[in-house]
């Protein structure tokens, strides 16, 4: 699909080289959205969350952590203030992304 921004907070592309798993629907949940403190993740189904990694408005990876749960919790205290994208993937292969606002 082109890069298209569905909703605020959340991304569908195909711009992602490296994956041809790109969801077309938003099967995770990241609140509160925008946030100073911490964010949570859930996965909508029963399916868990492989990966997380954060990345900076320049496309810098600024954290990564590997799970297996269907619920995370992120504290982005010491990140910088602005956007950061959140690339989830799910124990399904399938990735999601999503804008969140650290203020």
């Amino acid at each position: 699909p082109d890069n298209i921004w569905t909703n605020l907070g959340s991304h569908v592309c195909g711009c992602d080289p490296t994956s041809t798993n790109i969801v077309q629907s938003n099967p995770i949940k990241i609140y509160p959205n925008p946030s100073n403190h911490g964010f949570i993740i859930v996965k909508s189904d029963v399916k868990k969350i492989n990966n997380l990694q954060l990345y900076n408005a320049l496309g810098q990876e600024i954290y990564s952590q590997d799970a297996n749960e269907a619920l995370i919790k992120v504290d982005i205290s010491q990140f910088p203030k602005g956007i950061i994208l959140a690339k989830v993937t799910m124990d399904s292969g399938k990735t999601n992304i999503q804008k969140i606002l650290s203020n």
